[in-house]
């Protein structure tokens, strides 16, 4: 780019404000349109990177990183119109950048400049507009994708991932518990606190979901059913992590009641697992053997085995917790093995404090 004899410290400086503004306009351009088509936006991450600032704005959890040309923005998912709702949301940070280099270009015209050092500030919101819009995904992730491979899917997607019909299919895994006849506003805070994504790898988004979501359990307002999948959900990422913030008396009162209002076997590995949080090994080994007994799911299947691996390693039986591992595996069908691969994975990281004669270094069975 042509500087007109400017130094080029102006041109890095000029750049660099510019993918940062170009990263503001972009992120905040989606989190207003969360907020305009009843999306109600939960985290904004702008940059990528080491974290500089973490604020609250009201229900809005703002992240600051060190480098620019990245992040997100994590919204409820919508239940009605639902292909204009994403669409629209997708193309927000796209339109936003654009709407600012299209005012940028104006000032350059009027001035009859187009390439300065300053100028690199508005030609970045097309450099970012357009990378954003080239449709990619992530190999691993295909949920992982750009805000343009995400709009072509909103607008020409022969199917849509219908998250109100998977949370009441959830629902449906108790049957003996009274289901919501429809879904209501902490439905939709169930819904997304049990499936954000951030979850997976932030520690302190799994705090912020375990706060919401023991404020959810307070109420009286929920259903059984739903009471059921909040306390599930709580357990297992626990379980999963061991730094949510869950305290040993919300453990065996959740998981408790939970068993009292169904009978599923579901419950009665949820129980397990709180009990072996508690350190009642004995009573949650009982637990699992008689859940794996009852045809449980895949799912549960897999977290019972990992449990009994855990507490024949607790009990120096290293053989016994290999063959636990390969049960767990072995559960695990493959057109499910993208979702429980992983959970088992993390399974296997949460028992890596288990460091027993024979096993020194608390290493987990491959």
């Amino acid at each position: 780019m042509g500087t007109s004899g400017m130094d080029f410290d102006y041109v890095v400086i000029a750049n660099i404000i510019g993918l940062w503004l170009a990263t503001i306009v972009a992120i905040g351009g989606q989190t207003l349109m969360a907020y305009l088509i009843d999306m109600r936006p939960r985290v904004a991450v702008f940059g990528w990177g080491p974290v500089l600032l973490r604020a609250r704005l009201g229900r809005l959890r703002v992240t600051l990183k060190a480098l620019p040309f990245s992040g997100s923005v994590l919204s409820m998912t919508p239940i009605t119109s639902v292909r204009l709702r994403l669409a629209l949301y997708s193309s927000a940070g796209i339109l936003a950048n654009l709407a600012v280099f299209a005012l940028g270009a104006w000032i350059m015209m009027r001035q009859r400049v187009l390439f300065t050092a300053w100028y690199a500030i508005p030609w970045s919101q097309l450099w970012f507009a357009g990378c954003a819009a080239i449709p990619f995904s992530s190999r691993k992730n295909p949920y992982r994708a750009t805000n343009g491979l995400k709009f072509l899917r909103a607008v020409f997607g022969s199917q849509l991932f219908d998250v109100a019909g998977e949370y009441s299919k959830r629902l449906l895994e108790y049957p003996d518990a009274r289901q919501p006849t429809s879904l209501s506003p902490g439905s939709r805070e169930i819904m997304f606190q049990t499936i954000r994504r951030d979850r997976l790898t932030e520690a302190w988004a799994r705090r912020d979901a375990y706060v919401t979501l023991r404020d959810i359990l307070l109420q009286d307002r929920i259903e059984p059913a739903e009471r059921l999948w909040v306390t599930q959900q709580l357990i297992a990422f626990e379980l999963a992590y061991r730094d949510t913030g869950v305290t040993r008396a919300e453990l065996d009162e959740w998981s408790g009641a939970a068993l009292a209002l169904s009978a599923a076997t579901t419950l009665r590995v949820t129980r397990a697992s709180a009990l072996l949080l508690l350190g009642e090994f004995a009573t949650a080994q009982a637990l699992l053997l008689a859940a794996l007994d009852a045809d449980p799911s895949p799912a549960d299947a897999m977290v019972s085995c990992a449990i009994l691996a855990e507490l024949s390693a607790k009990d120096q039986d290293i053989a016994g917790a290999q063959q636990w591992w390969n049960q767990a595996r072995a559960h695990i069908p493959a057109d499910q093995s993208a979702m429980l691969l992983p959970a088992l994975e993390q399974l296997k990281r949460s028992a890596g404090w288990l460091k027993v004669r024979g096993n020194p270094a608390g290493a987990v069975p491959a």
